[in-house]
């Protein structure tokens, strides 16, 4: 009998063992989490989108890719929209960032027979791009050059 208690106290000190184990690196995680304030923002920033985009009718189902460009006057930003008419595309630039939304129609070219490959992204998306500093609104250009989407913002003069 004395084997078999010792053997339930020798397995729960290691569970004990274990769990205060998980516990500290856990609170290491947490500890580098709170000092990478960058790190934080981003996991804000997710949540935050989360919540904003709940009630949205209508989720984005890709995003474009992009380049974002900085000169002394303005950003430049570029994205790749091949296929897509302007008049699906919209841009709201606010003080510090510039979204782009849009939809991709689904073209049916071919009627006959079944699809074997579909890797080309289709309906809508929606892309919020972050900028370093505060742009003039009111001077923001967008246009359309050979299915990329390039947009202008001027620099806010301080």
């Amino acid at each position: 009998a004395d084997v078999v208690t010792n053997l339930k106290l020798d397995r729960d000190n290691i569970h004990t063992q274990v769990l205060e184990l998980r516990y500290k690196k856990m609170e290491n995680a947490g500890q580098r989490i709170r000092k990478s304030g960058f790190l934080q923002s981003e996991i804000e920033a997710a949540f935050s989108e989360l919540i904003h985009t709940r009630w949205s009718v209508v989720e984005p189902s890709w995003n474009p890719a992009i380049d974002v460009y900085e000169t002394d006057e303005a950003f430049l930003i570029e994205a790749d929209l091949p296929g897509i008419d302007s008049s699906h595309v919209q841009m709201q630039p606010q003080e510090r960032s510039v979204t782009i939304c849009g939809t991709r129609k689904v073209l049916q070219s071919f009627n006959k027979g079944r699809t074997l490959v579909t890797e080309r992204a289709k309906g809508c998306f929606r892309r919020k791009i972050d900028l370093p500093g505060p742009v003039d609104t009111r001077k923001a250009k967008a246009r359309f050059i050979d299915g990329v989407y390039e947009i202008i913002l001027p620099k806010k003069s301080l």
